[in-house]
């Protein structure tokens, strides 16, 4: 797997995301229209988004006890065909 900060060129891709259990998150194409003090991360295998989640520097992560150089972990998703799944490489 690969890991990398998003980019406006890869919106297309997370539209096509398979993502069929919202209960605990929103789409990352949702996610990603505030970026403001956010990082979103993406995990690719074979150039498919497969992994995403945001990394939040803002105000909220104080509400969870977070110091002045943490981050938030919000919208963390996994395709659901890549999970259990060893998508790691060695290199």
């Amino acid at each position: 797997m690969k890991i990398r900060f998003y980019r406006s060129s890869d919106r297309e891709d997370l539209q096509a995301y398979q993502l069929t259990d919202l209960r605990f998150t929103s789409h990352p194409k949702e996610a990603v229209a505030d970026l403001e003090n956010r990082y979103a991360i993406l995990g690719l295998v074979e150039n498919q988004i497969v992994t995403f989640l945001i990394l939040d520097a803002g105000e909220k992560k104080y509400t969870y006890g977070g110091q002045s150089d943490s981050l938030l972990l919000r919208s963390f998703q996994r395709m659901k065909a890549f999970r259990c799944e060893g998508t790691v490489v060695r290199r």
